[in-house]
């Protein structure tokens, strides 16, 4: 379920700014990646995660497209900026209880990849801020044709 509502949610914000005054069409992109995602998501656990996961990934879809298109065109990496982060950390968060989970079922100790899960959103949400102040880079002074 939150795979699905997690890509739906950040491609229909992405998809509203690319596609910003025609929200059809952010919207129905956005809801067929959650959809899918959903869908891909659930089939493992059987056929109540699979509809659990197509019907967040739908309402998912359908926010991130009203966000993306109602996100003022001055910034719009600010709000795909913030939306990434907490998806982000919302993603961390679920595939650390799905660690805990398997290493409690496997009885044994497993190399574990998420030790100390907040200190590892702590990085990531710093990453994410330094990211935002640093300049694109600009490539023009390898063009010799003097344009």
């Amino acid at each position: 379920m939150s795979l699905g509502m997690s890509a739906g949610i950040l491609m229909g914000t992405i998809l509203g700014v690319i596609f910003h005054g025609d929200l059809f069409k952010s919207t129905i992109y956005a809801i067929i990646i959650g959809l899918v995602v959903g869908f891909l998501a659930g089939l493992p656990i059987g056929l109540p995660a699979v509809i659990d996961g197509i019907l967040s990934g739908l309402m998912g879809g359908m926010m991130g497209a009203m966000l993306g298109d109602m996100v003022a065109m001055t910034r719009p990496n600010a709000i795909i900026n913030i939306i990434a982060v907490l998806i982000t950390m919302v993603l961390l968060l679920v595939l650390y209880a799905a660690e805990e989970s398997i290493r409690k079922q496997a009885n044994q100790q497993i190399l574990s990849f998420f030790k100390y899960p907040f200190l590892m959103i702590f990085t990531i949400v710093i990453l994410f801020l330094v990211l935002n102040y640093i300049d694109p880079l600009d490539f023009h002074f390898l063009d010799k044709s003097g344009h």
